[in-house]
């Protein structure tokens, strides 16, 4: 509908964005340090492990696939996770991590607030544009029409926070998973979105706005150098 939309993605086999955030994610540990050289390589996690202290201490941050499930159940909607979710990259810093100078190696000023972002409490403070991207939307009407799409009955259920098993400095949090009604097998996910600027206006009306997510190219899609699209992929690989 015009009024509220749904960036719904199924599961791909999406592997290479994984590849590409954990060869341009911050190293914690030397992102503490102040360096003289503006011209080093991106730093890795996969690079860091220099001392046999480094690796013992990189050990302690593998997750297997089991404890990952326990932890996505233990912070459904958002119960418990501040302890997992900091000191890891979420799905929706990823863009602006990915794309600052300092990870690409062309400045040698850590972005602060990206690193407060990682390593603090995410702030529980209700803003006017959060509370408008919390509102209810019709997810009965969703599961409807992509039961239809799929000839089979889906639905969704609320989740909680994924953490990537390979990759555990990643995780994601979608709004929901949708699932087979009978097999409860995972067959896609929702992100649902809100824009607090554009809340009286029509998506065909927001999308003549530059920086809106989506684009009218006949049909609408989200634009794949948007902070969402970055986000959304994130969710699909993890």
């Amino acid at each position: 509908c015009e009024e509220c939309f749904h960036l719904q993605l199924l599961n791909e086999d999406d592997g290479g964005l994984v590849k590409q955030l954990d060869d341009l994610s911050i190293d914690r540990e030397r992102a503490r340090r102040p360096t003289s050289s503006s011209n080093r390589e991106p730093m890795s996690p996969t690079k860091s492990a220099s001392s046999p202290a480094t690796a013992a201490k990189q050990a302690s941050w593998m997750i297997s696939k089991q404890k990952a499930a326990e932890i996505e159940r233990e912070t459904c909607k958002q119960r418990n996770w501040s302890k997992w979710r900091r000191n890891r990259i979420t799905d929706s810093l990823a863009h602006n991590i990915s794309h600052c100078k300092f990870v690409n190696g062309k400045s040698s000023e850590v972005p602060q607030s990206y690193l407060k972002s990682i390593l603090e409490k995410e702030s529980n403070v209700q803003t006017p544009a959060k509370k408008w991207g919390n509102k209810p939307v019709t997810l009965q009407q969703y599961e409807k029409l992509k039961s239809k799409e799929m000839k089979r009955e889906v639905e969704v259920r609320p989740c909680g926070l994924f953490i990537d098993p390979a990759n555990n400095w990643l995780v994601a949090s979608p709004d929901w998973v949708v699932q087979d009604k009978l097999t409860k097998t995972t067959v896609g996910l929702v992100e649902v979105k809100g824009p607090y600027k554009h809340q009286d206006h029509t998506i065909t009306k927001a999308c003549e706005d530059q920086d809106f997510c989506l684009e009218n190219k006949g049909n609408l899609q989200l634009k794949t150098n948007h902070s969402y699209f970055t986000q959304m992929q994130c969710q699909m690989a993890v």
